[in-house]
């Protein structure tokens, strides 16, 4: 089990973000998701980084990340690893528009 600090500092960057897709592609989607955490957690800046399959809509995988900062995150969204991650899902595997959305923790 990850112990969570219990206060995360509001300069911290959180990101959920859902990506719908296709049946036909959802043991892809786990492969890529692998090496997309992978690469991301051994970043500079990761405080957190989970990736996880819906129980309950099949093909739908959602993100949450904590990173330290906005350098930290815009770093990350504009690695060679995140841009490779986001042209193989448009190359035909996503079903629909993600929904990614940043915030800062409330403490």
């Amino acid at each position: 089990m990850i112990e969570l600090a219990p206060v995360f500092p509001r300069s911290n960057v959180v990101v959920t973000a859902r990506y719908p897709i296709g049946p036909e592609s959802a043991n892809r989607m786990q492969v890529i998701t692998h090496d997309l955490t992978t690469a991301s957690r051994a970043e500079e800046g990761c405080v957190l980084y989970h990736v996880a399959e819906s129980m309950e809509k099949e093909g739908v995988f959602s993100l949450f990340m904590i990173r330290q900062d906005e350098a930290s995150y815009e770093r990350y969204a504009g690695s060679d690893y995140v841009r490779a991650f986001n042209s193989i899902l448009s190359g035909g595997m996503i079903s629909g528009s993600p929904v990614i959305e940043k915030g800062r923790p409330l403490g």
